[in-house]
């Protein structure tokens, strides 16, 4: 068993077996379109829960259904800015960009003051709009909000555990624990991760070394087995032979009673033979003799006695 396969990313869905689309990644760190888990969803009995397709773990549904699962990100293509737009791409009054945001792409002058002014987005680096600038800077990977697509993801809720848009930020994690999608926050993220590798990779080796350690027991098992099937397989053929030599002895002792007896029977047979064919000679003669019509023809033939045959009494 190949176990680094298991470490390699797939590129199509296991279910639909074509590319990700809207992929999520279940507790188990198994990841499938959307619409296949949908799918497997609708299928299941039991509602309150999901099935992974691949290791056939249960998961409880989060409250808003499948779609509550988190995104696997790794599995989503980005979208890059390639070039600087006229307008500003973080609010709907199409005022003409002044600035770049790291973070947050092209900013007007009102985004740009709101950068200064809140809290939220101090850590964001910001340069002046023109290409120059920007080019000091290496644009950031922009991932969009599945809930509103057109919405790229700004913070990330340490209480759902999520990213989210300024949309689902001020409709549904207000209150919660937000953080800035900063290098502090990916510095927490990348501790907890490599703590989880680090268990989840000692489990791997112990679980490696099990499976090691079964094989070689199996194939021990196998190996051991095979002297006894042969032994065993001697000894019935030993056992077979001498059934077929007692059958085959068996056999010509009834053969040769049956024969003792039938020879008997066939020295009977020929006896009451010959004497059935003496007695229908004698018959044929008596009749022809009383046929006759001279008295000295029968005369003659008197002297015969037809009773004192070889069968006769």
């Amino acid at each position: 068993m190949a176990l680094s396969k298991a470490l390699a990313v797939a590129e199509n869905c296991s279910v639909c077996l074509s590319g990700f689309r809207e992929p999520k990644v279940l507790p188990c760190c198994h990841s499938f379109c959307l619409h296949c888990l949908e799918e497997a969803h609708e299928k299941t009995k039991d509602k309150k829960s999901l099935t992974c397709p691949q290791c056939r773990t249960q998961h409880q549904m989060p409250p808003n259904g499948v779609k509550g699962f988190l995104n696997d990100y790794t599995l989503i293509p980005s979208k890059e800015d390639t070039h600087t737009p006229a307008t500003c791409q973080q609010c709907e009054d199409n005022n003409n960009v002044v600035a770049y945001c790291n973070t947050c792409s092209h900013i007007c002058n009102e985004c740009l003051a709101a950068h200064k002014r809140c809290k939220t987005f101090r850590s964001h680096e910001i340069v002046s709009g023109d290409e120059e600038s920007q080019s000091k800077l290496q644009p950031k990977k922009t991932y969009y909000c599945t809930v509103h697509p057109e919405e790229g993801l700004k913070v990330y809720c340490k209480s759902c555990q999520v990213l989210a848009c300024i949309y689902c930020f001020m409709s549904a994690h207000n209150g919660h624990d937000i953080r800035n999608i900063d290098n502090e926050s990916r510095m927490e993220a990348e501790k907890t991760i490599n703590e989880l590798a680090d268990i989840t990779n000692s489990k791997l080796r112990e679980f490696e070394n099990n499976w090691k350690y079964i094989s070689s027991v199996e194939k021990d098992k196998a190996e051991s087995s095979a002297p006894i099937k042969d032994e065993i397989s001697k000894k019935v053929s030993i056992l077979i032979a001498k059934i077929k030599q007692k059958q085959k002895k068996m056999l010509q002792e009834i053969d040769d009673a049956c024969t003792k007896d039938l020879k008997e029977l066939w020295a009977q047979k020929e006896y009451h033979e010959t004497a059935i064919t003496s007695m229908e000679g004698a018959l044929s003669f008596a009749r022809r003799a009383l046929a006759c019509k001279e008295d000295t023809e029968l005369l003659a033939l008197s002297g015969a006695d037809p009773g004192k045959t070889k069968g006769g009494g």
